[in-house]
């Protein structure tokens, strides 16, 4: 039984007055057509009307009798129509309307052709091709005539006859499948024919035909007859479905997607009942009943009814949205969907609402496929927001719809890294291992690979996670759970040598505390290579380089064992701060989960071909790049004797940096003490114990090692061998090698070619007790005075001394800073010292007499016997110096006193200038000649022109001169006075010395 629905609203059609519409109540109407928004009817005084949306009709005469027919084209503008002049079938004639030329009386008349080729009877139908090249009449006979050619152009268009009459046959229905094909259906009330385009006739059904009226063609080109038994549905290659629609059948229409079927009502009352057939979804969606149905006609989106009481009706079909909440109401969703569907309908809120209404009947199966028609895709995502379903499907009974919905979701790329933690939460608490396999196998799904490989870590699956994270490169995740789970530590470092330079670099400096802390000989070994000549490594520890190489996770041991500890689900969501609707609700999901261990078989994870093939960098590149050792000193933080290894290694191979120096010369000194190594020792600095493995062979494992990665190779290099070797003997707190680190220490100090930061090394010396290192650095760096600051610390008196004379040359205030040492000292234990200061003293004259009687009156216990032999030396030489002061004082006397007589000659005494030969030329004198007081003769001709100086004395009278100018100069520098002043060791001579120079003179004071 087909469920019946209003979905169309019936109203009569009314004119301006009310009631019935004036201008149907006075035609006749014997046919009718729609098309290219006009009605078009024809009656029996042989008028046409074409009536417009607004029911203004256009009303010309076709006929003088009667119009039988009428067919307005789709294409074009042209009202065909057939109808007769004369009450005799011999003025039957076919005339073509031109509706866009409007003439005085009406259309344009374009043509008109009369039937010739068989007898003329009553026309029952008529069919015309869209581009007028053949018209087809169906006559009651049973004859079907087609006029062929340009109908408007040809003088005498060809008639064929299709079909020849018989008996009491009749044309019932005449209708071309399109234009293309060009196939024509013909019904008569006997049997179904088609012709095809070159006349070949073909039947359909021999035994069903249809009455007049009972025929109509679908949108699909599909055939509909219908009998008293029901409807019937024909495609060219035979009968399609059936319908058992029972009734007297008078007239069939199809509108849209919908069969409108008129019936007559069996009764005392003249009636008619219209049904409005839904074929595809198999409902009623109107049914009606009116008086004595003649006409039934669509437009405008219509359907029309003219009764024989001359009323028209109009049905309108409701929108969508009304007809859906019809349905809705009486829970027909599945209808709600096709019709939605057919109408390009939102049909999203449809499925939400089904799926709700199957929920609440506990179909969830059921509700769980209508969510899944939610999800859009990529390119068209759903409205409905996940969170909306996934919410209720949280309980545990429901896990596996959930499950469905989520893979859903990620096989559409529209899960978020909730989704996909959710998803990877249902599997695990399923325990479903195939679907999980298949789900990190799958190269196309789109998911976040972070979360997947997380959620698969915290619940166990490290197999899973480590898949993951070797296939899409996540090389952080792979070494974080085969260190911090699995403590898979040698695994984990042939890992690192598959790495390309930058990636092994980057995880090294994140995970090597932990790997020098498990294996460290191996650890170390990585990071001399990395520092020095890395190269990456492919399956079975070849080298990597140019050649295309196949780089993909092993072959993962079939059915191993897995310990998988299935917690609560909290440990799944995001961390606080980071929370959405699924994640709120992920809580829910590990309710009444089994926290004992579980044995999870894993099935084998496999790679495709291309999975990783950029997963191995090309080798040539990785040889030229070298790491900076001091971004992994922080590494070796609990292993200092290992760093040793590192750090020397480095010093041989490469030329280092003055942080590795520095950085290695500290460590010299940190453990080369015997204190320092008891400490070391103490705090336990050695490699763990590990129970999962041993530093190059595998022991017990919780995986299956990875029979592709590279295997731990023993170094090509001599040096790095050596050095590691010497690790491994682990004798690092012996004597033997205190002392070999000591000596270590001096020659990087004494080593030119071994850059370091002298102030930096010199604090650790002294940090450190080193004291040949410090005094080295000391006198490396010039500081005599420190030296002696340090012997004195230490209270070495003869070292003092002894610095005093090796460095006093260079550093003579190192005699004056012994001496104020030494009388702060007990002068009891360091007389001799103390003499040989004074002697030295006295010697170089560093201090005045005055001066050292003053430094050594500060010790009162010092007596006159250790300054004896000082004193009367000093006395001794400043007499000296007074005599012969004395006697150079009297020797500038003499000659000042000659010169003054000399100077007083010239002003007050005559010059007798008695030279007869010319200085310059040696002739003999004649006149004119010119005489200096130098006592220099010369001819005039022999002196330049304004010559007034002796030529003979002016070069060394100028530079008597230059001399003056100087020392007049020089006196006026009194900041170069006081400079010499402050470091003379005697400032009384410096004093005279530039008094001499003339700087209390008058000129200079009075500037």
């Amino acid at each position: 039984m087909w469920k019946s629905f209003q979905f169309f609203e019936r109203h009569l059609v009314q004119g301006e007055q009310g009631g019935p519409h004036p201008f149907f109540q006075d035609i006749n109407v014997t046919c009718t057509s729609s098309g290219r928004g006009r009605l078009v009817l024809g009656d029996a005084e042989g008028r046409i009307h074409s009536i417009d949306r607004n029911l203004n009709p256009l009303t010309w005469d076709a006929y003088e009798h009667r119009v039988t027919h009428v067919h307005q084209l789709k294409l074009r503008n042209i009202l065909v129509a057939v109808g007769n002049d004369k009450e005799d079938m011999d003025n039957t004639s076919i005339k073509f309307f031109n509706m866009d030329r409007i003439d005085v009386d009406g259309p344009h008349l374009l043509r008109m052709l009369r039937i010739t080729k068989t007898q003329v009877v009553p026309i029952t139908c008529l069919a015309v091709k869209e581009d007028l090249t053949e018209v087809v009449v169906g006559m009651c006979n049973g004859a079907v005539v087609s006029i062929q050619g340009d109908l408007l152009r040809d003088r005498t268009p060809r008639q064929k006859l299709l079909h020849q009459p018989g008996g009491s046959e009749m044309v019932t229905g005449l209708s071309y499948t399109s234009q293309e094909a060009a196939t024509l259906y013909c019904v008569t009330n006997t049997k179904c024919l088609a012709f095809s385009q070159n006349d070949q006739r073909r039947f359909i059904d021999e035994h069903k035909g249809a009455d007049v009226n009972c025929v109509a063609y679908s949108d699909e080109q599909e055939l509909i007859l219908a009998d008293d038994q029901g409807v019937f549905v024909y495609e060219l290659d035979g009968r399609g479905s059936c319908f058992g629609f029972e009734g007297n059948k008078k007239m069939l229409l199809w509108f849209r997607s919908y069969l409108c079927v008129i019936s007559a009502q069996d009764g005392p009352n003249p009636l008619d009942s219209l049904q409005i057939y839904d074929l595809s979804n198999k409902f009623v969606a109107f049914n009606g009943s009116f008086e004595r149905v003649t006409h039934i006609v669509a437009e405008w989106g219509s359907i029309f009814v003219l009764t024989a009481d001359r009323r028209l009706y109009r049905l309108e079909e409701k929108d969508t949205r009304t007809k859906l909440e019809t349905l809705f109401k009486k829970n027909h969703y599945a209808v709600a969907i096709n019709l939605a569907l057919r109408t390009n309908y939102d049909v999203i809120e449809i499925y939400r609402e089904y799926g709700n209404h199957l929920y609440d009947k506990k179909d969830y199966d059921g509700a769980m496929t209508q969510y899944l028609k939610t999800i859009g895709t990529a390119h068209s995502p759903s409205r409905l927001e996940p969170s909306y379903v996934i919410r209720k499907f949280l309980d545990a009974q429901r896990i596996h719809n959930l499950t469905s919905y989520l893979q859903k979701l990620h096989e559409e790329n529209l899960a978020n890294s909730d989704h996909t933690t959710l998803l990877l939460n249902c599997y695990t608490k399923l325990k479903d291992v195939k679907k999980l396999n298949e789900f990190v196998q799958d190269s196309k799904l789109n998911f976040e690979i972070e979360t997947a490989i997380r959620v698969c870590r915290q619940a166990g699956y490290h197999e899973h996670a480590l898949f993951l994270a070797r296939k899409h490169h996540e090389h952080n995740w792979y070494l974080k759970i085969m260190l911090e789970d699995l403590q898979k530590y040698s695994e984990a470092l042939r890992y690192m040598y598959t790495l390309d330079f930058f990636e092994c670099e980057k995880n090294l400096k994140k995970y090597g505390k932990a790997l020098i802390t498990a294996i460290p000989a191996e650890t170390t070994q990585l990071l001399m290579e990395l520092c020095t000549s890395y190269k990456q490594r492919l399956a079975g520890g070849a080298m990597s380089s140019a050649s295309t190489t196949k780089a993909g996770l092993a072959k993962r041991t079939s059915n191993t064992a897995i310990p998988t500890s299935h917690g609560d689900a909290k440990a799944l969501a995001k961390p606080p701060g980071d929370k959405t609707i699924v994640s709120s609700l992920l809580e829910k999901v590990g309710v009444e989960v089994d926290n004992e261990p579980d044995v999870v078989e894993i099935e084998e994870l496999r790679f495709d071909e291309d999975d990783l093939s950029s997963d191995v960098a090309l080798g040539g590149s990785s040889s030229n790049l070298h790491a900076t050792p001091e971004d992994f000193f922080h590494v070796f933080v609990d292993q200092p004797d290992w760093l040793i290894i590192f750090l020397e290694y480095l010093i041989k191979a490469t030329k280092p940096s003055s942080t590795t120096v520095d950085t290695l010369f500290e460590l010299y000194l940190a453990t080369c003490g015997e204190e320092d190594c008891k400490e070391l020792e103490r705090r336990g600095t050695g490699a763990l114990p590990l129970v999962a493995e041993s530093p190059l062979s595998a022991g017990p494992t919780i995986v299956g090692e990875d029979p592709e990665m590279p295997p731990l190779a023993t170094p090509s290099d001599p040096l790095m061998r050596q050095a590691l070797d010497r690790g491994r003997e682990e004798n690092f707190h012996s004597e033997e090698e205190r002392d070999r680190r000591r000596q270590a220490a001096m020659t990087i100090l004494k080593d030119p070619r071994v850059t370091f930061d002298q102030d930096h090394v010199l604090m650790l010396c002294k940090q450190h007790h080193f004291k040949e290192g410090t005094l080295h650095m000391l006198e490396k760096l010039k500081l005599y005075e420190e030296i002696l600051v340090y012997y004195r610390e230490l209270g070495e008196y003869n070292n003092v001394v002894k610095t005093c004379q090796r460095f006093g040359d260079a550093e003579p205030n190192l005699w004056k800073a012994a001496l104020t040492y030494f009388v702060e000292c007990d002068p009891a234990s360091c007389q001799e010292e103390l003499a040989e200061v004074l002697s030295n003293i006295d010697r170089r004259n560093l201090m005045p007499p005055l001066m050292v009687i003053d430094v050594l009156s500060r010790q009162p216990n010092i007596t006159l016997s250790v300054i004896q032999e000082y004193i009367s030396r000093r006395l001794q030489q400043q007499n000296q110096w007074i005599q012969e002061d004395e006697k150079q004082i009297k020797t500038y006397m003499e000659e000042t006193e000659k010169m003054r007589q000399e100077i007083n000659e010239l002003k007050t005494s005559a010059r007798v200038f008695q030279l007869h030969k010319c200085t310059s030329c040696s002739v003999p004198l004649d006149l004119p000649a010119v005489h200096f007081l130098c006592m220099h003769s010369f001819h005039q001709r022999c002196l330049n022109e304004n010559e007034t100086e002796c030529p003979r004395c002016a070069s060394k009278n100028r530079k008597i001169l230059d001399i003056k100018r100087s020392l007049d100069g020089q006196v006026a520098q009194h900041e170069r006075f006081a400079k010499q002043l402050d470091g003379a060791s005697d400032g009384f001579t410096t004093v005279a010395e530039f008094f001499g120079r003339g700087l209390f003179s008058p000129s200079q004071m009075s500037s």
